[in-house]
């Protein structure tokens, strides 16, 4: 599993943490994770506030809370997130695939890379949408059948 770091019950790691492989949280960190080469473990005991990015899979039990602003958390995992049935996330969960158990609580939006691609792609496509021009009634046509149409720039 390559699980090598850890944040032990007890400990309050305030700020940035980034590790190269695994990391087992059962204490508390305020700031963001990044989890290199390993996945995450946010045992039962574990809270985090802030951003977290797992290169691997994110087995999620814990508590994840919202910044002190109310603006949720957010979570990436490039491997699978698990949501198991104790996790209490106040965060939006992104990641390449979801499992979710019976019992979990997550306040924010759970999608996968893909869903978040398509809506990155459909909103990008809504604001580079030029109005089409108007049409021109059959009435006007027929009544000027020579008139020159000006061409769009």
């Amino acid at each position: 599993m390559n699980v090598v770091n850890r944040i032990a019950a007890g400990t309050i790691q305030v700020g940035s943490i980034r590790c190269s492989g695994g990391l087992v949280v059962e204490g508390r960190i305020e700031g963001s994770v990044e989890v290199v080469g390993g996945p995450l473990w946010l045992l039962a005991s574990g809270e985090i506030q802030g951003k977290v990015t797992v290169e691997g899979d994110a087995y999620l039990m814990g508590t994840i809370h919202s910044a002190p602003d109310g603006t949720l958390s957010e979570v990436y995992a490039r491997g699978v997130a698990y949501l198991c049935e104790t996790l209490q996330a106040k965060a939006n969960v992104t990641a390449q695939a979801l499992q979710t158990f019976h019992g979990m609580l997550v306040y924010g939006k759970l999608r996968t890379f893909k869903q978040m691609q398509d809506e990155a792609a459909q909103a990008s496509n809504a604001a580079c949408a030029k109005p089409s021009a108007a049409p021109v009634p059959d009435a006007a046509r027929a009544s000027a059948p020579h008139q020159r149409v000006p061409e769009l720039a």
